[in-house]
């Protein structure tokens, strides 16, 4: 499944997300904002086009997201981006964001993936590539699974998925094994996430048209 996705990767000292933007598009359609990154700029993407998937390549730390300059994007900003691009899911691929994701999943989202620690920038583009190319390979939506194939079970990265989704389904212990993911991926696909969009303008070739 070919997904929409708005990599948000401001200009920031410390952070190189080309590797990040050039392995992520390699799979998927990227709406890249780079460069100078207001939250003007993430609003206006968000209200003017849909994306499957926002991605913040960035730095976080607690309940906020670091753009250009001195400008943050707040759990609330990133929430009402979310409703705005009606995404299923935000990947925080900066450090230390389990808050902002669980705020969003809170409040709307269906699934975010954040990460626990430190993120070293050298190797900030493996996991997303693997998760990534996860989805590209499939006809349909499966987040949960693609993480957990992806995630190599360091402890740097979670999932956190909506409770809505959760709450019908009975408890899983979580083991690195095949059947486990195969286990939990048909338990949540009793619920699965709407993968049909509707095209607007343009035609369903056209990348852009996409809402």
């Amino acid at each position: 499944m070919i997904l929409r996705i708005l990599l948000i990767a401001p200009s920031i000292a410390g952070i190189d997300a080309v590797p990040e933007l050039r392995t992520i598009a390699s799979v998927h359609h990227v709406m890249p904002l780079t460069g100078e990154v207001s939250a003007q700029d993430i609003y206006h993407q968000t209200r003017e086009h849909n994306y499957h998937v926002l991605h913040f390549a960035t730095h976080s730390h607690d309940d906020q997201v670091k753009l250009s300059g001195d400008e943050i994007f707040k759990p609330a900003d990133v929430a009402r981006a979310s409703s705005l691009a009606q995404a299923n899911l935000v990947f925080f691929n900066s450090c230390r964001s389990g808050l902002l994701a669980s705020y969003a999943v809170r409040h709307g989202l269906a699934y975010s993936i954040y990460t626990n620690s430190d993120l070293p920038d050298a190797q900030a583009w493996k996991m997303p590539l693997s998760f990534y190319e996860n989805l590209s390979a499939h006809s349909e939506i499966d987040y949960v699974t693609a993480f957990l194939h992806a995630d190599v079970g360091d402890g740097i990265y979670g999932l956190v998925v909506a409770p809505q989704l959760l709450k019908d389904l009975p408890p899983i212990s979580y083991t690195p094994e095949f059947d486990d993911v195969e286990r939990l991926r048909r338990l949540l696909k009793k619920r699965p996430v709407k993968s049909k969009r509707e095209y607007k303008h343009g035609n369903p070739g056209d990348s852009d048209s996409l809402l």
